[in-house]
């Protein structure tokens, strides 16, 4: 799949699903040269069941309209407060 993050285009990644402590989902996306970054970020609050919060912002901006335009997830619209950014709440497709 293609992802844009800050504006630097990644054509060839892959997207591994794995899990925080707890057992929630952690998305992680690497290409030929290794890894690329973690779309998702752990809250305290959960999302909804079937859903991860995506970081897009800083380094990961670009990331939520990346994983939509590959059909990934699709943006719930719910946002989290988290420290100085906000987390985007995403459906997994």
């Amino acid at each position: 799949m293609k992802v844009t993050l800050v504006g630097i285009e990644y054509p060839d990644a892959k997207i591994e699903r794995g899990q925080y402590g707890d057992g929630s989902i952690a998305l992680r996306l690497f290409d030929a040269e290794g890894p690329i970054a973690t779309a998702t970020v752990w809250l305290p609050t959960p999302p909804q069941e079937g859903c991860v919060w995506i970081k897009d912002c800083s380094e990961n901006e670009g990331m939520l309209a990346s994983l939509v335009a590959a059909g990934v997830v699709e943006a719930t619209g719910q946002v989290e407060q988290t420290g100085f950014v906000v987390a985007h709440e995403a459906r997994l497709l």
